[in-house]
């Protein structure tokens, strides 16, 4: 999913219930796969993402969240999205992750149209990181967009939505259960990038041509 939306104004929708503790203030974006709120957290006032999946409360929803949180918080990179926890909430389990305050790149493309080269640089060279330790894991991001590269209030890109992603085994891309994510250790070592990688480069070279030029990649 677009993770903090496209440009302009997210959809007017309900507020889901959330436990005791944290406060739901406002919703941030949305996608197929579901929506992403801004949430604070009443002890210290501190702000997270709280992602809902599109499933709700249903038994696919709760699965979805749960195995995200479970296989994609042991990942940890500077330029990676955060994940912390599962929330019940009165959408079902949400997945609670780092607040990127100062939103994504499609917005900010969106409102300025392109970027300094050496602002270009940061983005691409951050993400690049990011997706160079993924593939050393065996993950392939699967949707490396401009509405998924966010930013914080010092202009580090970080990159989201993480339960896009797959694991790979044997060089070919699969989905798994929970037994497989667990016997995937991260770190482990690895002869070759996952199938898959060479279309998360594709993308993050079509995210610096937006980046760039203000456009889209032409087609070929």
């Amino acid at each position: 999913m677009e993770f903090y939306g496209a440009a302009g104004p997210a959809p007017a929708a309900e507020r889901p219930a959330v436990e005791s503790g944290y406060r739901v203030d406002r919703l941030l974006g949305s996608g197929r796969a579901g929506r992403v709120w801004l949430v604070g957290r009443e002890q210290d006032g501190v702000r997270f993402a709280l992602k809902t999946a599109a499933a709700g409360s249903g038994p696919a929803g709760t699965f979805e969240t749960r195995r995200e949180l479970n296989i994609f918080s042991r990942f940890e990179h500077e330029n990676l999205l955060q994940l912390y926890t599962v929330l019940e909430t009165g959408h079902g389990p949400g997945l609670l992750s780092e607040y990127a305050a100062a939103g994504s790149l499609a917005r900010v493309t969106a409102a300025r149209g392109t970027l300094t080269p050496g602002e270009a640089v940061t983005v691409l060279v951050g993400i690049g990181s990011a997706l160079a330790y993924l593939h050393g894991q065996g993950v392939c991001h699967g949707q490396v967009t401009p509405g998924n590269i966010l930013f914080t209030p010092q202009g580090k890109p970080l990159l989201g939505d993480l339960g896009t992603a797959s694991l790979f085994g044997s060089g070919a891309a699969t989905d798994v259960d929970m037994s497989e994510a667990q016997q995937s250790i991260p770190g482990a070592p690895r002869n070759e990038p996952p199938a898959g990688s060479a279309g998360d480069v594709r993308a993050l070279a079509a995210v610096g041509w937006l980046a760039l030029t203000g456009n889209a990649v032409p087609p070929v």
